[in-house]
């Protein structure tokens, strides 16, 4: 469209909206009557058309409009309630409301059932983990306390112990070793378990061995956790350290920890030559006293082993359980 085009066609249509505008004054002189307005009270059309509010469908509604339209008029009017049809369809919208609102309620209502349910199923069919200090499947029982962890390595405090380390000889360290006794009654599953050495300089654990491969330990029987070199008692269970592992540290302190990783539970703990007290144990929240009582004075200079004496002593006190033992005993009862 040339700029000619275009101011023709908006004079044009300015001339029309005046000629329309003179028109409904016209027609507004000519036809225009009293509404149901004029006469007071509120305006509503009888049937849809009747735009002034008059009652009738004619003329004069077309002129209403158009005065609206062009002149600045007053608005048409509403229908006055419609007739028996709208009311029906009023009457319905008005039901599917309410069946709106009514499913909506059942809804939320069938939704607060299945929350607790999942609530119920979770707690009911959830195992308990024998060392988070939580009633996990809501039999108000709390870990060891619970039945469901009679068999837990994490709840055999009394029964596994750590019972010897060598962790330093004269010369160059070639015959390290832990040892873990069971001196409980019964036997222990070491799924999951694991031997965990911590250094003191940052109280955070430098190497682990897990115990899972040696199986299970019978009553009175030895696990020993060794360099290749150490000669284990035939009827000790044995696990050699890795070729990765350079050796067992010599304290100021140091530490030696028997770990339950699937509870993530501190089973027993030879803090030596000091006091560690705040252990972090990879992959275990928080921290770990590694001290029963008074860490132990006892100090392996190169020559014996620490050892709990007698064998498998357990006071609750480190400083009264473990004392050096002159001849190192793996796999054996210890001995002064």
């Amino acid at each position: 469209m040339t700029r000619r085009t275009a101011i023709r066609t908006a004079i044009t249509a300015i001339i029309v909206c005046m000629l329309a505008g003179a028109l409904a004054g016209l027609l507004a002189d000519r036809f225009a009557r009293p509404t149901r307005a004029q006469g007071g009270g509120d305006r509503c059309g009888a049937a849809n058309g009747d735009t002034n509010g008059d009652g009738a469908r004619d003329l004069s509604d077309a002129v209403y409009l158009l005065v609206w339209l062009f002149s600045g008029g007053p608005e048409p009017v509403p229908p006055c309630g419609g007739g028996p049809e709208l009311e029906a369809l009023r009457a319905e919208i008005a039901q599917c409301r309410d069946e709106r609102d009514q499913a909506r309620a059942e809804l939320e209502s069938c939704q607060a059932e299945l929350l607790e349910v999942r609530r119920h199923l979770e707690q009911c069919c959830r195992p308990e983990d024998c060392g988070n200090l939580f009633d996990d499947d809501g039999d108000s029982f709390i870990d060891c306390a619970d039945s469901d962890c009679a068999a837990s390595p994490a709840c055999a405090t009394g029964v596994l112990v750590l019972n010897e380390v060598d962790y330093d000889q004269e010369g160059t360290d070639t015959m390290e070793f832990a040892e873990v006794l069971n001196a409980g009654a019964t036997s222990v599953p070491l799924g999951g378990l694991a031997l965990v050495f911590v250094n003191g300089l940052t109280s955070s654990e430098y190497f682990r061995i897990d115990l899972s491969p040696a199986g299970s330990l019978s009553p009175g029987q030895y696990l020993v956790v060794h360099q290749a070199a150490v000669q284990v008692a035939p009827e000790a269970l044995s696990l050699v350290l890795e070729q990765a592992f350079t050796g067992i540290q010599n304290g100021s302190p140091d530490a030696v920890v028997l770990f339950d990783a699937t509870a993530n539970a501190v089973i027993d703990a030879l803090s030596y030559e000091g006091a560690i007290t705040a252990a972090v144990i990879s992959g275990a929240p928080g921290t770990f006293d590694l001290v029963s009582g008074a860490a132990t004075p006892a100090a392996d200079l190169g020559q014996g082993s620490l050892s709990r004496l007698p064998d498998g002593a357990d006071t609750g006190d480190d400083a009264t359980d473990w004392a050096l033992s002159s001849v190192p005993t793996p796999g054996a009862p210890n001995a002064p």
